[in-house]
């Protein structure tokens, strides 16, 4: 009774790992989806996006340490999910993760943005001459954090219609950096 149990466990650990393999590789007919394949596509492109390596960068020290910090490439997969839910969006996170760092994804939102910046502008360079008159690159660290933060949520960071809101949460993560920047 107990070799027939065991023997039973054994088989469906043996099957649930051949399913998991199975699920996160090339093979599985879910990765040959249009929109994968464009979200992959746009993924490698924006590893040459040198323009968006500070704000990355900025992205990854602003939420290091945090304990619900957000996870970019799961933010990309919603992009691919939107007619998804539930395991389809988590297999495409998964894929997602093991296959991009944190900073490719993060680049991809920038230029991907679903939720955009507010005011119609759907990637970070639009957002910055609409609301700095500058490039991505022109752009000081304030002006970064408050990139990251229409990202985030463009309604309620927007700095056009709550500035005191956006100027008070621009300070604290500045408060942050500078406070990581000297342990």
């Amino acid at each position: 009774m107990q070799n027939t149990r065991l023997k039973v466990t054994g088989i469906v650990l043996v099957l649930a790992l051949l399913g998991y393999g199975f699920a996160l590789s090339d093979l599985n007919p879910l990765y040959h989806d249009d929109t994968y394949r464009e979200v992959h596509k746009e993924l490698t492109a924006g590893k040459m996006e040198n323009d968006l390596d500070t704000l990355a960068a900025l992205y990854i020290k602003m939420y290091a340490g945090r304990k619900n910090k957000p996870c970019p490439c799961k933010d990309a997969a919603y992009v691919i999910t939107a007619r998804h839910h539930g395991i389809f969006n988590r297999l495409y996170h998964f894929k997602l993760e093991r296959e991009f760092s944190d900073e490719e994804c993060i680049k991809f939102l920038l230029l991907h943005s679903e939720g955009g910046f507010g005011f119609g502008k759907k990637d970070v360079h639009q957002a910055a001459a609409y609301y700095f008159h500058k490039s991505v690159p022109e752009l000081n660290e304030a002006e970064q954090i408050t990139m990251l933060l229409l990202l985030e949520n463009p309604s309620y960071f927007n700095p056009v219609r709550r500035r005191d809101k956006v100027s008070s949460t621009v300070r604290m993560y500045q408060n942050v950096l500078q406070a990581n920047e000297h342990n």
